[in-house]
């Protein structure tokens, strides 16, 4: 995301260089310039480096300061300044008086490849076939989906596809999205949590900084890719262990 005039922009990763004025951190150290990346697959660049999560913490911190500073950039006037529409607000309210006690219908929104080339099972698989790594993705999530009983959309990259429109099928019990040309799976799951956050309770793993401070400010839920196979496993876990009480007591 760039800025320019006030307003951000958002450029595509292989157009980063044509719009940077400063040199990449990684370039200036090494004294050369930073060469784009290989495009594929989008997750693959991202998780190679290694987990990268945002406390919520650490997000609310980052929309109180932007929400303190636009009320002294309103504070103190100018032709230029944004006007707020009617009833809108910056910061999602979060307090429990605020918050509606009618329960919400539960989302789940799974950045696809992120969480395959954040759990090591399913990295090594991709680097073997890709697509055996999204099913034992969907597989695993099915399981899931049976044992919480919330909706669950998993949503892969199709962006560099020409002409590609958005597909939605099922798959099982869970819903599978492949984004259209030029949309990416954090655009999609950006644009769904800001146009459901209110009507539903949804929560987004992924493992990307900048799409957890996003979804954070629509009021949504976050877990990393870590944390949502620690739930899968202790899910699985606690379903064994209620299984094998039952097995006993009928004995």
């Amino acid at each position: 995301v760039f800025c320019a005039h006030g307003a951000g922009f958002v450029v595509p990763w292989d157009e980063v260089f044509s719009y940077m004025h400063l040199p990449a951190a990684d370039s200036a150290q090494q004294g050369e310039e930073q060469k784009p990346r290989e495009a594929l697959p989008r997750a693959e660049r991202k998780g190679d480096a290694g987990e990268m999560f945002v406390t919520a913490e650490e997000i609310d911190k980052i929309l109180a300061r932007t929400y303190n500073a636009n009320k002294r950039e309103t504070a103190a006037g100018g032709r230029n300044q944004w006007k707020r529409r009617k009833g809108e607000t910056t910061v999602p309210q979060t307090s429990a008086v605020t918050q509606s006690f009618t329960p919400r219908e539960e989302y789940l929104l799974v950045d696809g490849y992120n969480v395959i080339f954040a759990w090591e099972e399913l990295s090594a698989l991709a680097r073997e076939n890709i697509d055996s790594a999204r099913g034992r993705l969907l597989d695993i999530l099915c399981n899931y989906q049976g044992m919480r009983g919330c909706e669950i959309i998993v949503v892969f990259d199709a962006y560099r596809v020409a002409g590609h429109q958005t597909e939605i099928s099922d798959y099982h019990n869970i819903h599978v999205v492949y984004t259209r040309e030029a949309e990416t799976a954090d655009q999609y799951i950006e644009r769904f949590a800001h146009e459901n956050g209110k009507k539903y309770r949804i929560t987004v793993a992924t493992s990307d900084g900048l799409e957890q401070v996003i979804i954070r400010g629509e009021g949504c839920y976050l877990l990393s890719a870590r944390d949502l196979l620690r739930e899968i496993e202790e899910q699985s876990e606690k379903l064994w262990q209620d299984y094998a009480g039952m097995r006993d007591r009928k004995q």
